[in-house]
């Protein structure tokens, strides 16, 4: 689990390498962002215990937010065309580690109830929880602002970077999961985790 944990570490650090990339262009084609780190947050969270989980999302959210405060990277909400939700300018710094947080934990109880483990169901997780994710950062912009959009135009963009960025993620969960089964061939693994995204159903014998 440690090696399997450092490998996690340095998977996560390759995906704020490649942020820096692809968000220089701002936005796609379709007028949304490709999220990489919250993404590759919600699969390194489908493969860690709740504890590390935890650890994983104060630091994706420490990163996260200070791509946004420290250098010229602008939120998902400021890349919109229509900026029905204004980014508050006395937000904290660290409120991504709560929203990641949230998220993380999540898609672990979600995932701990269902007995399929499959790639294609562990990525509709992802996507259900980014799209939870954002819809909590859009919320809580609008309760500090003290105004809430009165059309879908946010909801659309919401729902496009969601499908946008979610497309890395059954490729992450693929990775995640033969890095764990060449790691740890024998190990027993923890209920909670991602452990074989190659087969339809994973059980656990007592």
């Amino acid at each position: 689990m440690i090696r399997y944990f450092f490998v996690t570490l340095l998977f996560l650090a390759v995906g704020v390498i490649a942020q820096q990339w692809i968000y220089g262009a701002s936005v796609t084609p379709f007028g949304v962002p490709i999220l990489i780190i919250p993404a590759l947050f919600l699969c390194i969270s489908c493969a860690q215990s709740y504890t590390n989980t935890l650890i994983f999302a104060v630091l994706a959210g420490f990163i996260w937010d200070a791509d946004h405060t420290l250098t010229s990277f602008q939120l998902p909400f400021q890349l919109a065309e229509n900026r029905d939700i204004a980014t508050p300018d006395n937000l904290r710094f660290g409120y991504s580690i709560f929203l990641f947080g949230l998220t993380g934990f999540f898609i672990k109880f979600i995932q701990a109830s269902l007995p399929i483990r499959g790639l294609f169901i562990n990525t509709l997780l992802v996507a259900l929880s980014f799209l939870l994710y954002l819809i909590m950062e859009a919320t809580l912009f609008c309760f500090i602002q003290g105004s809430f959009p009165t059309n879908f135009s946010i909801l659309l963009f919401i729902t496009k970077t969601v499908g946008i960025s979610s497309i890395i993620a059954p490729f992450c969960l693929y990775f995640l999961g033969l890095i764990w089964l060449k790691i740890t061939p024998d190990e027993r693994p923890l209920p909670a985790d991602l452990t074989r995204v190659l087969s339809k159903k994973t059980r656990y014998e007592s």
